[in-house]
């Protein structure tokens, strides 16, 4: 009886992802469909180009690819004979990142990605803000009006009655 082996596979390492970076990227559906530069795309050069848009939201920095030939069609799921075929038309949608050399940039994902920033952190800040006013500034709970303790039970006993 021939002896089974178990062969393990080894997984590539995670890579360092930014802190609070969302886990998503918009898609939207009628600028897929209605694109003229996606509609010339082949099938497979459509699949290529997804796969490539979600290895760029899920990279550092944000939205870019490397600029390395020899991993791009393993980074798009592409067999490298049919990554010929389906090259250009896929990285026409990517250019040379300013900051990276070694990378490509997706314009509009990247876009995407500074607004989302930029939301999220006006949001924080007026949560702050709103934190600041609420404890004073100096993180202390806000002091309460005293009042005597006659006219509280009074007062609950009104507001109960009323109701």
């Amino acid at each position: 009886m021939p002896k089974l082996v178990r062969r393990r596979t080894l997984m590539p390492k995670k890579m360092k992802q930014p802190k609070n970076k969302p886990p998503a990227f918009q898609f939207f559906v009628k600028d897929w469909t209605a694109s003229p530069t996606r509609q010339m795309m082949s099938l497979a050069a459509q699949g290529a180009y997804i796969n490539l848009l979600a290895i760029a939201w899920d990279s550092d920095p944000i939205a870019t690819i490397p600029n390395q030939p020899d991993k791009l069609w393993k980074l798009a799921g592409a067999m490298p004979e049919d990554w010929k075929g389906i090259k250009d038309e896929v990285l026409e949608n990517f250019e040379p990142f300013d900051e990276d050399s070694t990378r490509l940039v997706n314009k509009r994902l990247r876009r995407q990605w500074l607004e989302l920033k930029e939301f999220s952190e006006m949001a924080s800040n007026r949560g702050k803000k709103g934190a600041g006013a609420r404890w004073n500034g100096d993180g202390q709970e806000p002091e309460q009006e005293q009042v005597d303790e006659d006219q509280t039970e009074e007062e609950v006993a009104i507001d109960e009655d009323a109701v």
